[in-house]
């Protein structure tokens, strides 16, 4: 089986949607043992609380980077 990859100007889409599950996922695990500790109903509560920031996050992000970067752009000095 052979790897396909996704053409480059995917990357513009799939950046924020990789960034977006991987940070709401350690977010709202670490959100959810605060509040429940590790008892039983962690794991049900993690994964909702995963799934309700995640819709949240990622369109934040699409909207997000393209400012961030003109803020990053302005604070360093051309290279």
């Amino acid at each position: 089986m052979t790897l396909k990859f996704l053409p480059a100007h995917s990357a513009s889409l799939l950046m924020p949607l990789v960034l977006s599950i991987l940070m709401t996922f350690v977010v709202s695990g670490v959100a959810t043992v605060k509040n429940l500790g590790l008892a039983f109903e962690f794991f049900p509560n993690w994964m909702s609380a995963w799934a309700i920031s995640w819709v949240i996050a990622f369109p934040t992000l699409l909207g997000a980077l393209p400012v961030t970067k003109r803020i990053v752009q302005a604070l360093v000095k051309p290279a």
